[in-house]
């Protein structure tokens, strides 16, 4: 069994899962064998600042992965130190879910 080893980066805890190749072309991936601590997974500060957490808009408006991600990166901005870059993220998204949308009325 291969023990597969991923850093965050190196103030924050380090994730570990195993792996075991069922054949050479696939492998079957483990993740029970998680080591992190369960707040920093469920519920990461960066995305639960004020009285709504970020999952849960997404959950509630049931919006789509681009969408979803539009509302992560607007939730982060402000507290995961790249404010600029996290706001570039998001309009990424949101234009290309527009991008779709337009591709898609016009079939």
């Amino acid at each position: 069994m291969e023990q597969l080893v991923y850093y965050t980066n190196p103030q924050q805890d380090v994730f570990t899962q195993t792996a075991r190749a069922s054949d050479s072309s696939t492998a079957d991936m483990s993740f029970s064998n998680f080591s992190v601590k369960k707040e920093a997974v469920e519920h990461p500060s960066h995305y639960n600042q004020g009285k709504i957490e970020c999952m849960d808009v997404v959950r509630d408006q049931n919006l789509n992965f681009n969408l979803g991600n539009v509302i992560k990166y607007i939730f982060r901005s402000k507290h995961k130190g790249k404010e600029i870059e996290d706001l570039e993220k998001a309009c990424f998204y949101l234009k290309y879910e527009i991008d779709y949308l337009k591709k898609k009325e016009k079939e």
